[in-house]
């Protein structure tokens, strides 16, 4: 079974150090990591699950065309018959050529997309890393003799494929064993058992590497998992490179709501009336016939904010008019810069009048 290896292809060994779960690393990995390890080819890759989608895809393909196989054979050996009778033997290399396609395409084409799919599968589409730089010295038989020699290696691969071979074997004995028992005592079926028996056998054989697959694949996928676990530092490192500094957010934020401050000041200043509830809401109107369609509310406020809007009002000569039901309305339904909706004109309407009448007894 494969585990934890680079996209590249390089041997897969799993680090002593990934096998044992660090205790530091109690947190699971982030978005942010993951994509950081999928960049650098770092992801649960199993070698079984390309091998075992291989062999069904040729399965599959030898099976779907079997009969187009047959024929192109059959037409090979009698063109090969007629030609060692003295016949034309010249076309010959072309029907070898086409029979052969014929044959083993289905196979070949079967076998391929089965890998495809496998990997794409495993890898996800489009892929999301980056394959590692060309290295000519990992292609070097001398420096990787050691690894490939190694006693370790070298019985770690025996063992893993001595494994694999007794258990196909030993499922495929015990399924077939009675069945080509009792086949052979009927010899004139003799070669449709055969037949029969290998198809059977290399569907046991298939379902047996796909499970062996699945088990591989969830254990590389387990060894990546419990790899890129990240400790409380790196968990707190990652938040803060992604939303900055505390320091440097408190400050961003504390500007934002001086900003929000200033333009609420020029806003109430040169607003034509401020409505209020006394204690708890305050909303700004504006009402210029030449840009505005209907009275804006330009700001609003409740509490420690309606208190506010008062005072720059009263610090502006802008008039400031206890109307709590007028003033509940707009601080509940109208949001800042939109115009005042049609079941509100006339009550504005009312407060803008007397404002309108407050001012030319003023310029009088």
């Amino acid at each position: 079974m494969e585990g934890r290896q680079r996209v590249s292809g390089g041997p897969c060994v799993a680090q002593a150090a990934f096998d044992v779960a660090d205790p530091q690393r109690t947190h699971k990995a982030t978005p942010k990591r993951i994509r950081e390890f999928r960049k650098r080819g770092e992801i649960a890759l199993s070698r079984d699950v390309v091998s075992a989608a291989t062999l069904t895809g040729g399965f599959v393909g030898v099976v779907a065309g079997a009969g187009a196989s047959r024929g192109a054979l059959l037409d090979l050996t009698r063109s090969a018959a007629m030609a060692s009778d003295g016949g034309d033997a010249v076309g010959l290399p072309s029907a070898a050529v086409h029979g052969f396609v014929v044959a083993a395409g289905p196979a070949m084409l079967g076998a391929a997309i089965g890998a495809l799919i496998a990997i794409v599968a495993q890898l996800g589409w489009p892929p999301a890393f980056r394959l590692p730089a060309f290295d000519l010295g990992r292609l070097s038989p001398v420096k990787n003799l050691p690894n490939t020699l190694s006693p370790a290696g070298m019985l770690r691969r025996s063992g893993a494929a001595i494994g694999k071979l007794v258990l196909v074997g030993a499922v495929v004995v015990v399924a077939l064993r009675h069945r080509a028992i009792a086949g052979a005592l009927e010899a004139p079926g003799l070669g449709a058992l055969a037949f029969a028996l290998v198809r059977r056998a290399m569907w046991l054989v298939l379902g047996v590497l796909a499970a062996i697959a699945a088990i591989d694949y969830a254990l590389a996928r387990r060894r990546i998992a419990a790899q890129m676990r990240m400790t409380p530092d790196e968990v707190k490192r990652e938040l803060r490179d992604q939303e900055g500094d505390p320091v440097i957010r408190g400050r961003r934020k504390q500007r934002m709501r001086e900003l929000a401050k200033r333009r609420m000041a020029v806003a109430v200043a040169r607003a034509d009336v401020v409505v209020v509830n006394p204690t708890h809401y305050a909303v700004a109107l504006r009402y210029d016939d030449k840009v505005d369609a209907a009275p804006v509310v330009v700001a609003k406020g409740v509490d420690e904010q309606a208190e506010k809007i008062r005072e720059i009002a009263r610090q502006n000569s802008v008039p400031v008019l206890s109307r709590p039901p007028l003033a509940r309305a707009l601080h509940k339904h109208v949001k800042e810069g939109r115009a005042v909706p049609a079941n509100l004109y006339r009550a504005v309407a009312e407060v803008l009048a007397y404002v309108y009448r407050l001012r030319q007894r003023g310029s009088r």
